[in-house]
């Protein structure tokens, strides 16, 4: 919706007009320009460059106060608030194939958690996933790494979802797939350092409508 001080006409018009039009103004200068919806081709990098996002962003206010305290050091170096030390360190540490530490420097870990099962069941433009572990032990995060190639290696471009921190069980329903694609699959389960134990899924497949 157009808001106006005055006529549409006028310089001080702005907003969205029949959705055809936006109407704004950039440092006193008026401008019109026609209304785009965004492309999202939804490639691979994107979708996980999202997840990463989200993985960390969810994993801040799971924090303990006092482990978000470790973080005031390299946030007072960056001249950064202490959320924006967390995204911005463990960004980079998910694009190594590690996962967000809640803590900063990362803690040493003694066990990681004792894997038990996972399963995968195709539904209707979806494949839910079931991480099953029969202990935590010091086990922080998971994830779940996703390719349409068998037996691929895990890519940070792979990754599809990130829980942390870590329960028993991790479900998450995979809906960016393709009835009759099959997608094979790579789980990791890490500990605060970036110690990590791998699995792999052979075959999810959405059968063809």
């Amino acid at each position: 919706m157009v808001k106006t001080r005055g006529p549409l006409a006028s310089l001080k018009a702005s907003g969205t007009f029949a959705d055809t039009l936006i109407h704004s103004s950039c440092r006193g200068t008026a401008y019109t320009k026609r209304h785009v919806i965004p492309r999202d081709p939804k490639t691979q990098k994107q979708l996980a460059g999202r997840a990463a996002m989200r993985w960390i962003q969810n994993a801040w206010p799971k924090v303990s106060a006092a482990d978000r305290l470790t973080w005031a050091a390299l946030a007072e170096q960056d001249n950064l608030p202490l959320y924006q030390a967390f995204l911005r360190y463990n960004l980079k540490r998910v694009y190594l194939l590690q996962a967000p530490s809640p803590v900063y420097p990362p803690a040493a870990v003694l066990t990681n958690g004792d894997y038990a099962s996972s399963e995968f069941l195709p539904g209707v433009h979806q494949i839910h996933v079931h991480f099953h572990l029969n202990n935590v032990n010091q086990s922080w995060a998971l994830a779940y790494y996703r390719s349409t190639t068998p037996d691929f290696t895990t890519k940070p471009e792979h990754l599809v979802y990130g829980s942390a921190p870590m329960a028993l069980d991790v479900i998450y329903d995979d809906t960016d797939v393709t009835p009759g694609v099959s997608y094979y699959y790579n789980l990791r389960h890490y500990g605060p350092d970036g110690a990590w134990g791998e699995h792999k899924w052979t075959n999810a497949r959405i059968p063809l409508p």
